[in-house]
């Protein structure tokens, strides 16, 4: 995956796994990363679909066709998400590890 620049797992429980002292979590998210992934987007917990949806929806509007950077855009979801009155689930569920 070294020309991966983003790769997104919006599965439920994708960023889950066991703690390994020194490592993190040993997950999807790390093996991604391992494998060459510039960027993850995982999940902690279950998430409704609608929910999942809407935050997504919302990020790649940022990402492609407002042209933010990775970053920026899963920041401008989580707060247009929060700002919304979205459950807490909604928006926070998601975590973004990236090298820039």
């Amino acid at each position: 995956l070294s020309k991966c620049e983003l790769a997104v797992l919006s599965a439920c429980r994708s960023n889950v796994g066991p703690r390994q002292f020194g490592t993190g979590v040993a997950g999807l998210n790390r093996a991604l990363r391992l494998a060459g992934a510039r960027a993850t987007i995982t999940s902690l917990y279950a998430v409704a679909d609608q929910e999942s949806a809407t935050f997504f929806g919302t990020f790649y509007h940022a990402l492609f066709i407002e042209g933010r950077a990775v970053r920026e855009a899963f920041r401008a979801a989580r707060s247009t998400l929060q700002a919304s009155g979205a459950p807490v689930g909604a928006w926070a569920v998601f975590v973004l590890y990236t090298d820039d």
